[in-house]
């Protein structure tokens, strides 16, 4: 199966099994859908949608090297080009944005930084919260550092280089992780990998989101692996994206919503 023609089935599949808040009898998921995903429009940030605006219109050419599920070289690619086929659309930062200000996370990691759009919407409404994002291609992290500096995002700390060798360092003294954006790599074994890494500092409040969790056939199979693990008890899937709860003394449950 093609992975266009994949993304269209599983969306049809996904639009013919989800819900809204009418069908939600648990009062946690009702609370969670009506000021989460009902209310996410409202956070939308207008300096770093002017900073999106700027991208998507930038015709310089920087050289980049594809890591994760796409891995291949190219000698240069234009901005503008680059943005507008890995920044998540406005919806999508708004709903992190939604999502963070309702949790209100101390520490919050993000594995793939990209232009640092979806970063700066986690900053912006992390009010007390520290962001580490990681990044691996350096051309495109310097932008997005440039744009932190900028912006004043004081709090969001980058770090470059392969995720496997970042990420154990980005937790490692980390008490615990109480909000994890799964965004890079998007491979069956490393967002497994990953996971079960950032697994070690959950608690029983954190939130774990995974983005693009239809992107292709080997990351459904990832989200239904993490969907069955024992530490997981309710899911809800979003189409774009998937997001965890490990609260204790709740039925495990696996939700599909309407975004």
């Amino acid at each position: 199966m093609g992975q266009i023609f994949f993304q269209v089935y599983s969306y049809i599949q996904h639009w013919l099994k989800r819900k809204d808040e009418h069908s939600l009898h648990s009062p946690f998921l009702f609370d969670f859908y009506v000021k989460v995903i009902k209310n996410k429009a409202s956070f939308k940030v207008d300096s770093i949608e002017k900073y999106r605006s700027a991208l998507l219109q930038n015709n310089s050419q920087i050289p980049i090297e594809e890591l994760g599920a796409l891995s291949k070289k190219h000698d240069n690619v234009r901005i503008k080009n680059k943005a507008g086929s890995s920044l998540s659309p406005l919806e999508q930062s708004c709903f992190l944005g939604s999502l963070v200000s309702y949790l209100k996370p101390q520490t919050l990691l993000e594995i793939g930084t990209s232009f640092g759009v979806s970063t700066a919407y986690l900053a912006q409404y992390a009010s007390q919260g520290k962001v580490i994002t990681l990044e691996g291609e350096p051309n495109i992290a310097s932008i997005s550092q440039e744009f932190f500096t900028s912006a004043k995002f004081e709090k969001v700390g980058l770090l470059l280089g392969e995720f496997d060798h970042t990420l154990p360092l980005a937790i490692k003294n980390l008490e615990t992780l109480d909000f994890v954006f799964f965004d890079g790599n998007h491979r069956y074994s490393p967002t497994l990998q990953y996971f079960e890494l950032c697994l070690m500092k959950k608690n029983e409040n954190s939130v774990f989101v995974f983005h693009d969790i239809y992107w292709s056939s080997e990351m459904k199979k990832a989200w239904e692996a993490i969907k069955s693990n024992i530490e997981v008890t309710i899911t809800v899937d979003l189409y774009y994206f998937g997001v965890v709860f490990f609260r204790k003394n709740q039925p495990k449950q696996h939700f599909v919503l309407k975004f």
